[in-house]
């Protein structure tokens, strides 16, 4: 068998622009790819790369992500990459099932659990930059405890 059936495929549960970055990255690397998309709008339609796959619109959209995931089932296991919180979520919340049939590479659910329960000490303008927001934390404990 040569290296290229050997080799894991990722499936990216794409999200805005993120999701196309995702996308680019494991194409230059020689990773085959999957793309994931709850949104027929999002960035990476328009993309040469990965192989596209829309989740039907339904009134359950886990079950129909869920639906859509166990149809993609391979060997060697692939990487299953979230590329939003939401998605990080939901791959958090059907870990259980999904790490039979996938590697997951989220953070453990304390981690998860951890983060959320920090993001509303940070103020609504510097949520994006996770290291602005671990500098500011710092300096503010720094303070508390001077």
């Amino acid at each position: 068998m040569d290296d290229a059936a050997c080799r894991p495929w990722a499936i990216v549960l794409s999200s805005d622009v993120v999701g196309l970055g995702a996308v680019r990255s494991l194409h230059a690397g020689g990773v085959p790819t999957i793309v994931v998309m709850l949104d027929p709008l999002e960035p990476v339609r328009a993309s040469r790369y990965g192989h596209k796959i829309l989740v039907p619109r339904s009134p359950d959209v886990e079950g129909a992500l869920l639906d859509v995931l166990a149809g993609l089932e391979r060997e060697p296991r692939p990487v299953l990459i979230p590329t939003s919180d939401h998605l990080v979520h939901f791959v958090a919340k059907h870990r259980a099932h999904l790490e039979g049939h996938f590697r997951c590479c989220i953070p453990p659910q304390a981690a998860i659990d951890a983060l959320r329960a920090l993001v509303p000490l940070v103020p609504e303008g510097q949520r994006g930059d996770i290291q602005q927001v671990v500098s500011n934390l710092q300096l503010a404990y720094a303070d508390a405890a001077g």
